[in-house]
């Protein structure tokens, strides 16, 4: 049995203000992971950053090169619900586009080869999590919801809910989601934002400590499915 806990991560290509709230994260004991996409268009002060994050203790992880979705690979190239401009009929190709030339860029710039991958738009389907979990160790998919994880599932398909919409001035729907982890074990509450909002997430470390609460990577997540 483990505590409850929090599995913190971001979207994007938000380097720079990422690198900025890192020094929050670390002194709170909190390993986030930075899900990045687009890395053909970051500069080099993005890719500064990115190591920045990665020699603080953080994962960075893969969100696409051009942020596709994956799910409507699996869809009929003429399927109406297709709002990709960019049609692939394989994965084998869709793979070849979306993640490899990722891979290279981040070798390339000193990132370790990303080994969890989030979904852009959550957009995902039984065939792309047979395709992208030969390549990676963890895929995050969107969910309504909390996305509440429990740790004895034992699966490598995880779900993350939005802490950074609704109103900015408002900490956010899911106050009472993280409180009713108090006393609770092997459930981890998984939450992703884009920019980070501080002030929801000074609450969300301010409650983490007084409730006792552990903070989760997608390592942890994919140690707990062997």
């Amino acid at each position: 049995m483990k505590p409850s806990g929090i599995c913190l991560s971001f979207d994007d290509a938000h380097c720079e203000v990422w690198c900025r709230i890192s020094p929050m994260l670390v002194a709170a004991g909190c390993r986030a992971t930075f899900f990045v996409s687009g890395m053909d268009a970051l500069s080099e002060t993005d890719w500064a950053s990115l190591r920045a994050l990665q020699g603080d203790g953080h994962l960075i992880g893969h969100h696409g090169m051009a942020h596709r979705r994956a799910g409507e690979v699996s869809m009929a190239l003429d399927d109406p619900r297709r709002g990709d401009p960019v049609s692939y009929s394989d994965f084998e190709s869709w793979i070849a586009d979306e993640i490899t030339p990722g891979f290279e860029l981040m070798a390339a710039n000193g990132i370790e080869r990303p080994r969890h991958y989030s979904y852009p738009y959550g957009n995902c389907s039984e065939e792309s999590h047979r395709a992208l979990l030969a390549i990676f160790d963890t895929v995050r998919t969107g969910v309504k919801g909390a996305g509440t994880y429990d740790l004895r599932t034992r699966c490598n398909i995880w779900g993350a809910a939005n802490f950074g919409k609704r109103a900015k001035d408002k900490v956010c729907g899911h106050e009472p989601k993280v409180l009713g982890l108090e006393g609770t074990q092997d459930l981890v509450l998984c939450l992703y934002m884009h920019e980070p909002l501080e002030h929801r997430l000074n609450w969300l470390i301010s409650n983490v400590k007084r409730l006792g609460l552990a903070w989760y990577t997608p390592d942890d997540i994919c140690e707990a499915s062997k």
